[in-house]
């Protein structure tokens, strides 16, 4: 699209040349919004890859893995990602989620939010990633309670869930 015929006056009224907004800003794609469909045991002092999100709200470029729980978006950009999950009774002890890039846990490669000491609770998690064409993100729960822990809610599409976006202009 050249730059100089995007815009143009007829009739004394500025037009954008036949363009929609997406062609001239970009779109937010590849996009997805997928929910837990199940439950899954998470081991006692155990960093595990989530596999519950099994129910895809929209998946526009279908880049998100139900079986595997992995977003790969194929385009290079900068990505809104965030996700939410729901665990009863997590008892006392120490507990996490996050976000992945590429089964890493390091500084600059995740997002990571932690409670302490919760009966029941909702973990959120949000965060941008630097995403190229073979990069994945994926959502971990880790949890030290002295015992095996369920979480997802199969059926409570608000209490566990995971999406996210290209960011235009970014």
């Amino acid at each position: 699209m050249p730059q100089s015929n995007a815009f143009k006056f007829a009739n004394n009224i500025l037009t954008n040349g036949g363009y929609d907004a997406a062609d001239l800003v970009g779109a937010n794609t590849p996009a997805f919004m997928a929910y837990s469909s199940t439950t899954q045991a998470v081991s006692n002092t155990t960093e595990t890859e989530l596999t519950i999100f099994g129910t895809e709200l929209f998946d526009s470029d279908n880049k998100f893995n139900t079986s595997t729980g992995r977003f790969t978006p194929t385009v290079a950009g900068k990505y809104f990602v965030t996700a939410s999950i729901y665990v009863s009774a997590t008892a006392t002890g120490q507990n996490y989620i996050f976000i992945s890039k590429n089964n890493s846990n390091a500084s600059g490669s995740s997002a990571v939010a932690q409670l302490h000491y919760q009966e029941e609770a909702t973990f959120r998690v949000n965060g941008i990633f630097d995403l190229d064409t073979d990069d994945y993100v994926s959502v971990y729960f880790y949890q030290a309670s002295g015992g095996s822990k369920t979480v997802g809610e199969g059926g409570l599409r608000a209490a566990s869930f995971f999406g996210g976006y290209k960011l235009t202009g970014a």
